[in-house]
């Protein structure tokens, strides 16, 4: 399924003239989407991306998430246990990372 998405166009003086899914988009408002709402990640991905909910649920205004949630998670615990091991039992550093971090 092709999906054609005109934000808007560029007039030949160089104004942005927006269409109006570009202010569909612009008004997204994920506080008040039942499935981001209450997530950790909202004040990461805001609701996440708009093709994302195109592709989901036929319009930009629902919730884009998809597995950039799941990655986000990964990503953050890697990134803690790399950077600020101390938090972390070291079983949980050997799950995470294969190892416990060299010590500096």
């Amino acid at each position: 399924m092709k999906i054609n998405i005109v934000f808007g166009k560029i007039t030949e003086e160089g104004e942005f003239k927006p269409t109006p899914f570009y202010y569909d988009v612009e008004a997204k408002d994920p506080t008040i989407l039942s499935e981001c709402k209450n997530c950790k990640f909202l004040p990461i991905c805001m609701g996440g991306c708009a093709a994302e909910s195109i592709r989901k649920n036929g319009h930009p205004n629902g919730s884009g998430c998809d597995i950039s949630k799941y990655i986000w998670k990964e990503g953050l615990k890697f990134y803690l246990a790399c950077y600020h091991p101390r938090i972390f039992k070291e079983t949980e550093l050997i799950e995470i990372l294969g190892k416990t971090p060299d010590k500096n």
